[in-house]
């Protein structure tokens, strides 16, 4: 059976991947940059159509990333409060935070 990957693993898997395409995105617009100017035919043309098409594909996939990132943005934020308004209920009723043990 497969070992259930944590939040924070996926979280760190989601990162890579966007950072990862997002340079590959870039590195098309520069491709399609070294291409101003000049006159567009034979091999030229299908080097700029292909960047073009690799830049259709990697948008579409960081836009699945980016689109979560800014749906989730005010869960996010909500889950926060919530969570530091518990604690601040919780110091209130008396309760400490606990001194971190010494290391040897």
């Amino acid at each position: 059976m497969e070992e259930k990957k944590t939040i924070a693993e996926l979280a760190r898997l989601l990162d890579t991947e966007i950072t990862e395409t997002w340079a590959s995105y870039i590195k098309c617009h520069e491709v399609l940059e070294s291409f101003q100017g000049k006159e567009l035919v034979g091999d030229n043309l299908k080097q700029v159509n292909d960047t073009l098409m690799d830049l259709q594909t990697l948008y579409a996939d960081l836009h699945a990333g980016l689109h979560f990132i800014a749906f989730r943005n005010q869960f996010a934020v909500n889950a926060m409060n919530s969570h530091q308004s518990f604690i601040d209920k919780i110091k209130e009723a008396g309760a400490q935070e606990a001194e971190a043990p010494e290391e040897n």
